[in-house]
């Protein structure tokens, strides 16, 4: 839905001006990542023939690795289920598996 811009066959459930607000930088959360509205906010920089570009992702991020990164794009959602609580390593496994096998599988 939200690569859809907010719809869900056909219909509007979202309105497709509050998803763009929410995905607006609200504050920078370090060099990288910055946060919209309830949305994690980057980009991938991706390499392609004519040099690397940078593709937009929006992710919600929940303790345990949970995932949802979301890169319209690439017309590409990932969602990864951990049950790592409460673990300073938590996202370890999940990016990894976004970063090694999904993106480097669409090179």
């Amino acid at each position: 839905m939200v690569v859809q811009h907010g719809q869900w066959q056909g219909a509007q459930v979202i309105p497709a001006d509050w998803l763009d607000a929410s995905f607006r930088r609200a504050a920078t959360v370090d060099d990288v990542v910055s946060y919209g509205w309830l949305w994690y906010l980057g980009a991938y920089a991706l390499p392609r023939t004519n040099g690397t570009v940078g593709a937009p992702w929006m992710a919600g991020f929940g303790n345990g690795g949970q995932r949802l990164i979301v890169v319209p794009s690439l017309d590409l959602v990932f969602a990864a289920v951990c049950g790592n609580y409460d673990q300073p390593e938590q996202s370890r496994t999940p990016m990894a598996v976004m970063r090694e096998v999904v993106l480097t599988g669409l090179s």
